[in-house]
């Protein structure tokens, strides 16, 4: 694992005094497969960016350009920077959808971002969504028939033994009925 020296250490988020010299911080997470990130908005740059941030945002963007990534990470809470506590959010970025984390640190100094492509976890609570819906109409579907069905095959059985045991009944007694089911 390469160390890599100290990245102006008057804007490293661990602060003048605390750290040795080598930016440790940069070596765990060079390898990590969570892009991250680290807003300077005192001095309006970018402080650091992993390869993995750097593959989730470019070609579409330039990782040195601050307002441009500014822009699209933090439009939904322009008016809430400062941040008091850590946010999440999402947005669509190009054929991608895009998940990210802010946290504030050092006096609201610095903004650690944390981004994920989520375009696949989406798709698949889409398709668990989708299928849920099928389970519960299908359910709602089997009760209305059940309910429907059960006087449906009532009437149907009553039918049939009215039917099969008609010529045993006196016809003096349903005479007239005969005469009304058959001529209706």
């Amino acid at each position: 694992m390469a160390h890599h020296p100290c990245r102006e250490n008057d804007i490293c988020p661990i602060g003048k005094g605390a750290c040795p010299g080598v930016c440790i911080f940069a070596d765990i997470f060079e390898d990590i497969n969570l892009g991250i990130m680290v807003f300077d908005l005192e001095h309006e740059k970018i402080a650091f960016c992993n390869p993995a941030a750097e593959k989730l945002l470019t070609p579409q963007l330039n990782i040195e350009d601050y307002l441009s990534l500014k822009e699209h990470l933090f439009k939904d809470l322009a008016d809430d920077l400062p941040l008091s506590a850590p946010v999440s959010s999402s947005f669509q970025f190009y054929n991608k959808v895009l998940g990210y984390s802010v946290y504030p640190i050092s006096a609201n100094r610095f903004l650690w971002v944390f981004i994920q492509d989520i375009t696949e976890k989406i798709r698949l609570e889409s398709i668990s969504d989708a299928v849920n819906t099928m389970d519960n109409l299908g359910y709602v579907f089997s009760g209305i028939r059940h309910e429907i069905g059960n006087p449906i095959n009532s009437a149907k059985m009553a039918l049939s033994v009215l039917k099969d045991n008609f010529a045993t009944f006196p016809m003096t007694r349903f005479s007239n009925l005969s005469t009304v089911l058959w001529t209706n």
